[in-house]
């Protein structure tokens, strides 16, 4: 199936990133529900490009620290709650006959809340939630995207992109030991996302 491409006379893009829609249409239950709005400026073969995501955790959790104390176990999980993040990036479009293609990177800075919830538990079972920490910390992040553009009308584009995230954190994280004393670890250092490869699936407006 071939593409006709030609210079579009629109230098201006804005979009929403439909993926969270589609996880919660598809009747699966969504780990997160996102709002991420992007704006494309382009020049030549390449896009200038802006991003905003606002997004709200819904089930993860992990074990961050455990102890033990007189039969009384504490757990510390740590569940991420809300993310704020700006993006700025290039994207350079290769116009060809086929499927038109655009390759590029974006980089990162979010503000990320999250809870560490701790339950007591009492000869290793009847847990019990008994108290909450709140959490704050600042990341940055590198994202490489592979992507394409199939054009639904003169004005309207559906995008979707690859790619993979890598993040350096920055901060701290509470818990509490076996004596209940609060104390705190750092999280700085480098993470891999890779538990999504599609970045986008948008629907994006030309003007």
């Amino acid at each position: 199936m071939a593409f006709a491409q030609k210079q579009s006379p629109y230098l201006r893009e804005f979009g929403i990133d439909l993926i969270w829609m589609i996880v919660a249409s598809s009747g699966n239950e969504p780990a997160s529900a996102d709002l991420e709005l992007i704006f494309k400026e382009t020049h030549d073969l390449v896009d200038l490009r802006f991003k905003f995501l606002a997004s709200a955790n819904f089930r993860d959790r992990k074990l961050i620290q455990s102890s033990i104390k007189d039969s009384v176990q504490i757990l510390n999980f740590y569940r991420p709650q809300r993310t704020i993040a700006f993006n700025i990036g290039v994207a350079y479009n290769k116009r060809t006959n086929d499927l038109p293609v655009y390759v590029g990177a974006d980089l990162q800075v979010a503000w990320n809340t999250g809870d560490t919830e701790v339950d007591q538990c009492l000869a290793l079972s009847n847990c019990k939630r008994f108290q909450g920490l709140t959490n704050q910390h600042l990341s940055v992040g590198l994202i490489p995207f592979l992507g394409t553009k199939i054009p639904l009308t003169d004005r309207l584009t559906f995008t979707v992109e690859f790619g993979t995230q890598i993040n350096y954190h920055f901060g701290t994280r509470k818990y509490l030991d076996a004596g209940e004393t609060l104390r705190e670890y750092k999280i700085n250092g480098l993470e891999l996302e890779f538990n999504r490869f599609i970045n986008d699936i948008a629907v994006v407006y030309l003007f």
